[in-house]
């Protein structure tokens, strides 16, 4: 299975309770018609995705979720985006193919569990969700986050850890990518985020899961003290 996307995402140092703003903004604002059944937001079941370290490739990831094997591949940088004269964000183009069962198990599952920390990395996650619905004229809606959709936007607020480490991230991925969506996704971002204090994204980093990372490979944020 493939599935291609619009990705913008931002990072923290430090758990989500530690940013001011950022839970209860995500968890709130409301500024899409909501569908009748959507509950409040909660967090998933915390999990453990290890990723496969390849040094300065940021444009390429290599994760074991759950007995799938999931590769994900950046097509283009849309470039820096500034989200309602507020907000600025690296908008990306990317491509994830999940692959799963007992041949795909005999064949990989050990480059993900042999313990040695320069070819994997463990990422804790603990995520919050809410899901857009989005139909082709751009109409956006609000759906119960376990809803399966065809087009649309997850928005989600992770919780990770990397060695013992925490940090956050906020994210909207949209899909499929059709030609209509990178201007409704745009459109939809500028509508949430504009419910943050620009000051909440101070010391945020935009960037994928690729770039972010890199740094683990190159042992940079293993020295970081929270």
């Amino acid at each position: 299975m493939h599935l291609s996307s619009l990705e913008v995402r931002w990072f923290w140092k430090g758990e989500v309770e530690t940013h001011p703003g950022l839970k209860s903004v995500f968890e709130r604002f409301e500024p899409i018609e909501k569908r009748s059944d959507v509950q409040d937001v909660r967090g998933s079941k915390a999990r453990d995705d290890v990723y496969l370290i390849v040094p300065s490739a940021e444009d390429l990831g290599i994760k074991w979720r759950e007995g799938e094997l999931q590769t994900k591949g950046r097509r283009a940088i849309l470039g820096s985006m500034v989200f309602g004269d507020r907000l600025r964000g690296v908008m990306e183009q990317w491509t994830k193919w999940s692959h799963e069962g007992p041949d795909v198990d005999t064949s990989f599952k050990a480059l993900f569990s042999s313990g040695d920390t320069k070819t994997a990395v463990t990422v804790w996650k603990h995520r919050a969700l809410r899901k857009v619905r989005l139909d082709p004229f751009g109409h956006a809606q609000e759906v119960p986050g376990s809803e399966h959709i065809d087009r649309g936007v997850n928005y989600e607020l992770t919780d990770l850890k990397v060695n013992g480490i925490p940090h956050c991230s906020l994210a909207f991925e949209a899909f499929p990518d059709d030609s209509e969506l990178p201007e409704q996704f745009t459109r939809l971002v500028t509508g949430f985020v504009a419910g943050f204090d620009p000051a909440t994204f101070d010391g945020a980093e935009s960037k994928a899961y690729p770039a972010w990372l890199d740094q683990f490979a190159r042992g940079v944020s293993v020295r970081l003290v929270v």
